[in-house]
């Protein structure tokens, strides 16, 4: 009998390759993104800002009106920012003071980390260039999505911070905080605001909206009654 010649073959079990489940699952990456945007929110400290705020504790006008005038400041920062590299920091208003250089500075490095893990580092074509509208629609989906994120990092920071002092708030002091934050961003003053404070009520939604709904509705209910609804006074005074 002849030997068998063919060589031996010897197999190893060989473990297998993870899979990643969230290469074709949109709802897996969009969890895995909101946890690493999470995590990242965490760098996004405004200790300057938020002692500030607390020093006006007794002023719940002037709170809202800070945090509405840095909140207006985002969408130019971001716009700003998407012209430039990832790791491109913007000129400090010097006559804003820390609290402005800080929010600036924080705004800068959220927006590098949002950036780097997006792999969009290089600049933006210009809006105002002759760009086509595929650019243009990228460029505009971009600056929507951080517009967004960093008005959530802001909100939940500021209110973090002053929780315990909102909580605090008389229902008028709430009517006070709302309509300095409105004003602050938006420039409008109701003549009538809701009692509960929009940082506490609105969390992970957009104060602003959800202040317009609000001050809409009461707004309609004072022109029934033949009353102002916004208050000139205020808009007045800042002219």
């Amino acid at each position: 009998m002849k030997p068998n010649l063919l060589p031996f073959v010897i197999s190893f079990p060989v473990k297998p390759r993870p899979i990643d489940i969230t290469i074709n699952n949109p709802h897996k990456r969009h969890q895995r993104r909101e946890r690493e945007t999470k995590k990242m929110a965490e760098n996004f400290t405004l200790s300057l800002s938020v002692e500030f705020l607390r020093t006006k504790a007794n002023n719940p006008y002037e709170i809202g009106l800070t945090c509405g005038i840095l909140m207006e400041m985002i969408p130019t920062l971001v716009k700003g920012h998407l012209n430039h590299n990832a790791d491109y920091k913007s000129s400090r208003n010097t006559e804003g003071g820390l609290v402005v250089q800080e929010f600036t500075a924080a705004v800068d490095a959220r927006l590098k980390e949002l950036r780097i893990r997006d792999h969009v580092t290089t600049p933006f074509p210009d809006v105002l260039s002759n760009i086509g509208r595929k650019e243009r629609r990228l460029r505009n989906r971009y600056v929507d999505r951080y517009i967004q994120q960093i008005e959530n990092d802001f909100a939940l920071t500021a209110t973090e911070g002053m929780r315990d002092i909102y909580q605090g708030f008389s229902a008028e002091s709430n009517q006070q905080f709302n309509k300095g934050f409105d004003y602050g961003l938006n420039r409008v003053a109701w003549r009538m605001y809701p009692s509960w404070n929009v940082a506490l009520e609105a969390e992970g939604q957009d104060w602003s909206a959800w202040l317009r709904t609000h001050c809409q509705t009461m707004g309609l209910a004072s022109l029934r009654n033949g009353l102002d609804v916004f208050d000139d006074d205020v808009r007045s005074s800042e002219s």
